[in-house]
C-alpha cells in the first residue's frame, strides 16, 4: 500500500470509527482497521479504499467522478478476490459525484451481485454546510459533520456559488481543533479531491498543508516522490545518451546493454 494513502485510510478507520457514514447511509458502520488496497492478479490491481468493520465484515468503498459501463463488472471481480482472501461478507459502496442513477446490480444467474450506489449530486450540500457550520459554532461538532465538510463540494447547491462553498469549507476546517482538522483532511484527500478542478486542488492544497499536520505530511511524500522520479527519469535518459553514442561507435548491442545496464530490448529499439 502506498504510504500517503495508508495514512489516509488509517486516519479514516480512526475518524469512522464511532460513525459519521449516516451522511452516505451507512448508520450501522464503524470501522475497526484499514486494509491493503492492492489485489494480485487483477488488472486494476487495486481497490479505492477498504477496512474492515467492528462486525467483522468489510467495507468496500469506490468513489467514482464518472460512470463507465464495465464498473460493475470490475467491483464484482475485485470482490471476488476480496473474499477469496478475507472469507468474510462485503459491503461495497460506490460513491458517484456527477451521475444521478447507475445500475447497481449484476443478474449472472448464479451469481447475484449488487452494491449501494450514493448519489452526491443528489445531496443538498448547503444544508450540509450550514449543519456543520451550526453545529461547530455550537460545540455539538459529530463525526457526521467531519463527513458533510469533506464532501460538501461535490454535492448540489443553490443558495452558494461554488467558490463561495469552496471558502466556506476551508474556513471551517481552519476553526476546527487540530485533530478534527486531520480527520476533515483525510476524506478531502481520499475521496472529493479527485473531483475538484486543478485550481482549486492547488489552492486545497496550499491551505491543508498549513493546517493539517498529516496534510503537509503527505504532500510532502508527493513532492518528495515527484523528485526521485524526475531524478530517475533523468538517469534513464542519460543511459540512453551513453548507449546511442556507443552503438554509433559500432560497439555490440549485448556489450552495450551490459555497460549500461539497460534491457537489450530497448538496445535494439535504438537500432532502429
Amino acid at each position: 500500500m502506498h504510504q500517503a494513502k495508508d495514512i489516509i485510510l488509517r486516519k479514516l478507520a480512526q475518524s469512522w470509527s464511532t460513525g459519521g457514514l449516516a451522511v452516505m447511509g451507512l448508520s450501522d458502520v464503524r470501522l475497526a482497521a484499514s486494509l491493503p488496497t492492492d489485489l494480485p492478479n487483477v488488472e486494476s490491481r487495486e481497490v479505492d479504499m477498504l477496512w474492515r468493520t467492528a462486525t467483522g465484515q468489510l467495507l468496500h468503498l469506490e468513489f467514482q467522478t464518472s460512470y463507465r459501463p464495465d464498473d460493475l463488472h470490475r467491483f464484482i471481480e475485485y470482490d471476488a478476490m476480496l473474499f477469496r482472501r478475507y472469507r468474510v461478507p462485503i459491503r461495497t459502496v460506490v460513491m458517484y459525484t456527477s451521475v444521478r442513477s447507475v445500475s447497481d446490480r449484476i443478474n449472472a444467474g448464479s451469481i447475484q451481485y449488487q452494491v449501494e450506489n450514493v448519489y452526491l449530486a443528489k445531496m443538498d450540500g448547503d444544508d450540509a454546510l450550514d449543519t456543520a457550520m451550526r453545529h461547530l459554532r455550537a460545540g455539538m461538532w459529530t463525526p457526521e459533520d467531519r463527513t458533510r465538510l469533506a464532501l460538501t463540494l461535490c454535492m448540489k447547491r443553490t443558495c452558494r456559488t461554488r467558490e463561495e462553498a469552496f471558502q466556506t469549507v476551508v474556513s471551517l476546517i481552519e476553526q476546527l481543533p487540530g485533530e478534527e482538522r486531520d480527520f476533515v483532511s483525510a476524506a478531502i484527500l481520499g475521496l472529493t479531491g479527485r473531483a475538484l478542478t486543478r485550481d482549486e486542488r492547488q489552492r486545497l492544497e496550499k491551505e491543508l498543508m498549513r493546517m493539517s499536520k498529516m496534510a503537509e505530511e503527505i504532500f510532502e511524500m508527493g513532492e518528495q516522490k515527484g523528485l526521485q522520479q524526475g531524478l530517475q527519469q533523468g538517469l534513464q535518459q542519460g543511459r540512453l545518451e551513453v548507449a546511442k553514442n556507443l552503438l554509433k561507435e559500432g560497439m555490440a548491442p549485448d556489450k552495450v546493454a551490459a555497460l549500461t545496464n539497460l534491457p537489450i530490448e530497448e538496445i535494439r529499439k535504438l537500432l532502429n
